[in-house]
C-alpha cells in the first residue's frame, strides 16, 4: 500500500510519524513518511479486519475500508 499523506492545504508531510491499527486497536505498522510525504508498507491482517486506521498525532485519523474496492475516508 502506498499513501500520500498531506495536510488540509495539500502540502506533503515528510518525516511524519504514523501508525496503522486494526479495529481492535492492535498496531500493525509504525513508521514515518518518506521525503516526498508518502508512506509505503505491506500489511498482513486477519480476514475479519475490514477496516484499518492510519493515525498520527498531527493528523485526523484516516480510515481504510478493505474489500473488493478499497476506499479511504476521514
Amino acid at each position: 500500500l502506498k499513501v500520500l499523506i498531506e495536510d488540509e492545504w495539500h502540502n506533503a508531510l515528510p518525516g511524519l510519524p504514523f501508525s496503522v491499527e486494526d479495529a481492535q486497536g492492535q498496531v500493525l505498522y509504525q513508521g514515518q513518511t518518506e521525503r516526498n510525504g508518502t508512506a509505503s508498507f505491506n500489511l498482513e491482517t486477519a480476514a475479519d479486519n475490514k477496516r484499518l486506521f492510519i493515525k498520527s498525532p498531527q493528523l485526523k485519523t484516516l480510515t481504510l475500508e478493505l474489500g473488493e474496492r478499497p476506499s479511504f475516508s476521514r
